[in-house]
């Protein structure tokens, strides 16, 4: 009897855990704050700087907007810096890692007890838009309405338009081994695929609660998210130095995790996992945050 109760409370709380992360997918975070606003709030101990750059035609807009972190002394060095593209999900963009990932002061702190290398650190919009009214203030996507736009528009212009951008305005390293991209759920289905398309471009890789099939089956760019197992071979070949998966017990995504783990070990890819209680959340995002960066350009 003790332990068929046992078996009913680990059932509860496994819906429990099932249905709060199903809520996120359903729910937005609306409100929008302008640099000066997030730059008094989170008081970083570096250089938080807004910038906006031109797209290509496959974005949807002629402009997006990025947040860039940098190290306090970046304008009274000379130094090159590694870079970090860190991705939102679903319900977010630009400002969310900020927001609800408490990112400055994790870095802060990991720089300060030297446990995460001085690096850039870029936070793209990687939301889906239609036009630059559609954009808006980096309006928000309602999260089902992100995921079934996750079509391959603004990930197949990320490196003419994003890392063109970086490398032309900050002295960045320009090699393989000193960049890294990491996102969350729907962000890091976009640094699956990203990484697999160019695999001589990130030796880091960071997956965060990720879906790793993209819903959208129709459009234009959509042959972004087609051959994953091609992409791949070629990434693997020479693979990156750390390809690391997140997931919570708990996490609504954690069957494609059993997915997406299966594919990697029947072609004997080279990974790290770790898996955390609770479920597609902050607060495993922010763990899972903090442990990836302990292992970057190192």
């Amino acid at each position: 009897m003790k332990l068929y109760r046992f078996a009913i409370i680990l059932c509860c709380s496994a819906l429990v855990c099932s249905c709060a992360s199903l809520k996120r997918l359903f729910t937005v975070d609306n409100s929008v704050m302008e640099l000066h606003a997030l730059d008094s709030l989170y008081h970083p101990s570096g250089i938080l700087e807004e910038h906006l750059y031109k797209c290509s035609p496959p974005s949807g807009t002629t402009e997006r907007k990025m947040l860039v972190y940098l190290p306090a002394d970046y304008y009274v060095s000379a130094k090159r810096y590694p870079v970090q593209y860190l991705f939102h999900g679903a319900r977010g963009n630009e400002t969310s890692w900020l927001k609800d990932g408490d990112m400055i002061a994790i870095v802060d702190s990991m720089w300060k007890e030297k446990l995460l290398p001085e690096c850039i650190i870029v936070l793209p919009n990687m939301n889906q838009y239609k036009s630059d009214y559609d954009y808006g203030q980096s309006r928000f996507k309602r999260p089902i309405e992100s995921i079934f736009e996750t079509n391959g528009g603004v990930e197949s212009c990320f490196v003419e338009d994003v890392m063109a951008y970086v490398r032309d305005n900050f002295r960045t390293i320009e090699d393989k081994a000193h960049r890294s991209v990491a996102g969350l759920s729907v962000g890091a289905m976009q640094a699956i695929y990203l990484s697999a398309a160019n695999p001589d471009l990130f030796d880091y890789v960071g997956l965060f609660s990720p879906m790793h099939q993209s819903v959208c089956p129709f459009g234009k760019y959509v042959s972004f998210y087609h051959d994953l197992e091609q992409k791949q071979a070629a990434q693997f070949r020479n693979p990156p130095r750390l390809y690391y998966i997140f997931i919570g017990r708990g996490d609504v995504f954690y069957g494609h995790n059993i997915d997406f783990r299966y594919f990697l070990d029947i072609h004997s890819y080279p990974y790290l996992y770790l898996e955390s209680r609770g479920g597609h959340n902050w607060d495993n995002w922010q763990f899972f945050l903090k442990e990836y960066l302990t292992k970057v350009f190192k």
